[in-house]
């Protein structure tokens, strides 16, 4: 039957199992967390600007899109237009 440990215990066997009991200490979590904390920060910033500037990129790239589109059909209409004009009328026959 499995006993089920409290934090207490569990802080325990896993600080000896880290070599801590013995005062070794394989891993200092918290002074690797000390010195990672200004990278992370600067990460998350990082992040959080390129994040930005990527979503205004991608809307600018829809205003671009579409005002290609606009013109497009602009064009398009100005080259029915002049074919309208520049074709004959067929004359009925009589």
């Amino acid at each position: 039957m499995l006993k089920t440990m409290n934090s207490e215990s569990s802080k325990t066997a896993l600080d000896s199992l880290l070599g801590k009991a013995s005062g070794f200490q394989l891993i200092d979590v918290d002074k690797i967390i000390e010195a990672l904390m200004p990278f992370m920060i600067v990460m998350t910033i990082l992040s959080v600007i390129a994040t930005a500037a990527f979503i205004l990129y991608l809307m600018q790239k829809m205003r671009v899109y579409k005002a290609i589109m606009e013109t497009r059909d602009a064009v398009r209409e100005m080259n029915e237009r002049e074919k309208a004009k520049s074709s004959p009328t067929p004359k009925v026959a009589e």
